[in-house]
């Protein structure tokens, strides 16, 4: 009985695949292939309820949705909430660069960046004097940075986050570290 109802399973999801595939095809103008880089997509008026062919052609670059922005800094940088999304890095620098994190609020809940070291010289981050970052099970004291070690490779992704579980604490937005590769000492 299980050996047949997992050979149905199996046949459906073929079968859904398959339509699926054919609506996809058919949609896109008999197309074998997903869209390509620069293949054209037809973007329909909400108003057209017929869904008929018509509505506005447009180009989608799909390679351009999966870029990063990579900011190269060979000296001291202070981010700006425009920053948000960004890849910075020390390449080319002759010395320690000094990356200054915007104020983590309520308004810039979410921003992240990733800072790596691709000079062979320590990148710090640094908060805002009111933010700290949380690290695992550590919280560091507002305003206390971080210090790469000299190790081309070393990252570090960081974002803003509400950190307050409650109280007085509730409206508290602080720098979460979602990850890091190579050491990071917090400020002693």
């Amino acid at each position: 009985m299980k050996k047949l109802l997992l050979a149905l399973i199996t046949v459906s999801v073929l079968l859904m695949s398959t339509l699926t595939y054919a609506q996809w095809s058919t949609q896109f103008g008999e197309k074998d292939t997903v869209p390509g880089q620069t293949d054209d997509i037809i973007i329909r008026d909400r108003a057209d309820t017929a869904m008929a062919p018509t509505g506005t052609q447009k180009r989608l670059e799909i390679h351009n949705l999966f870029l990063s922005r990579i900011l190269k800094k060979t000296s001291s940088y202070p981010c700006t909430v425009d920053d948000n999304a960004t890849i910075f890095t020390n390449y080319g620098a002759t010395g320690q660069i000094v990356f200054t994190l915007p104020e983590c609020t309520s308004t810039t809940e979410g921003w992240w960046g990733v800072f790596a070291v691709m000079s062979p010289y320590a990148v710090r981050l640094t908060p805002n004097a009111n933010d700290s970052f949380h690290i695992t099970n550590s919280v560091g004291e507002a305003g206390e940075y971080l210090t790469s070690d000299t190790a081309q490779g070393s990252k570090i992704g960081v974002r803003c986050m509400q950190t307050g579980a409650s109280g007085t604490d509730a409206d508290t937005y602080n720098w979460d570290v979602s990850g890091y590769i190579g050491t990071w000492t917090p400020q002693d």
